[in-house]
This record gives structure tokens, sequence and C-alpha cells, in this order.
């Protein structure tokens, strides 16, 4: 009867043990595979803020409508680390051709495991869709004007600034343009309408 009772706690014993392994593995992996990563949002004083989409039309030096090819590669210079997307053009506005593929340069990205991030210009995500207003830099890449300004999120046909859609750009943004929902078709007319004039 006592060897009945000793094999029995160390059956138990063992199955405790073996549980507690099993679940000690489930957490690391998850905790190693779905970590997230811990945002923080800086404060930018842009140089200019633009009245009117006439305004960044004639300040730029590409325009286009674009998708994001990746996730950008993010470098770290000093402080503050900055992202370079891959977008290619998808509808060219202004001096560029249909298949473009545009390196686009934003302040923030991946520095010591968390994202730093422009509070009212988000970096951009593989896949997303925008109108944007860019000028171009000395090394090539482009830039765009006024951040979240020069940056028109497209969707099924329409067009809308990004302090109108996007509730983190609302909330920090004090940009005067609000476009919503246009029709992308007579956004771009007034585009090439605007640059047409001198």
């Amino acid at each position: 009867m006592k060897e009945k009772f000793k094999n029995r706690k160390g059956i138990y014993i063992w199955v405790i043990l073996g549980t507690f392994l099993i679940f000690s593995m489930i957490f690391s992996y998850s905790k190693l595979h779905n970590s997230q990563l811990d945002y923080v949002y800086m404060h930018a004083s842009w140089t200019y803020r633009y009245g009117d989409i006439s305004e960044l039309a004639k300040k730029s030096d590409c325009i286009a409508r674009v998708i994001v090819k990746d996730d950008g590669i993010s470098k770290e210079n000093g402080l503050i680390p900055n992202t370079t997307f891959s977008v290619e053009v998808t509808n060219p506005i202004f001096k560029c051709e249909n298949g473009d593929i545009l390196k686009v340069y934003m302040s923030g990205g991946l520095k010591d495991k968390k994202i730093y991030e422009i509070s009212d210009d988000p970096l951009m995500k593989k896949g997303e869709e925008y109108i944007i207003f860019t000028q171009k830099n000395a090394d090539g890449t482009y830039t765009v004007l006024g951040g979240s300004q020069g940056r028109m999120q497209y969707k099924d046909g329409k067009i809308s600034s990004l302090n109108i859609v996007n509730k983190q750009v609302k909330e920090s943004s004090s940009s005067l343009l609000k476009l919503d929902n246009i029709s992308e078709d007579t956004f771009v007319d007034n585009i090439k309408s605007y640059l047409s004039k001198p």
C-alpha cells in the first residue's frame, strides 16, 4: 500500500512539473513571437504650414499616388532614427512615371526596440496608399512636404487628408488642409490646374 502511494506521489509530481514546463514554454514562445514594440511619440514644429493644395502643388518636385512596398529601413542617426520607405507610383501626377519606385525619407523609426514616431506624421506601413507631395533631396530620396500635410490617404478612389481619417493625426495636427472623401479624378484635375498657372 505504501509503495502504491509513493508511486502515485511520484506521478503527481512529474505531472505537475511537466504541466509547469509546458506552460512556461508556451508563455516564452508567445512572448517572443507576439511581442509588440512600444511607441515613443515625438513632437515636431513644422517650419511651414501649407494653406491649401495649390501651395503644396507648386512647391513639389514630384506628386503621385503611390503604394507603400515595404516596412522601411530604419537607421539610427543620433537621437532620432529615420526610415526610408520604397513606394511605387500607381498614378503619376507631376514629374514621375507609372511604376517608378521612389525612396521616401521620414523622421522616426526603430531604435532600442522601440518605434519612434512623430505624433502628427505616423510612419507609413506596407500596403497603404497615398497621394504624396514631395521634394527631392540631394541624395535622390524624397521627403513629403509638411509631414502629414503633404500625404493624403487614398482609398476606394477617394482622397482624404490624414487629419480627417487618422485618429492620431487628428488629435495632434494643426494642419489647415481638410479633405474628406474627395474623388481622385477631381483632386488630380485641381492639382493639374494649379500647376498650369504661373
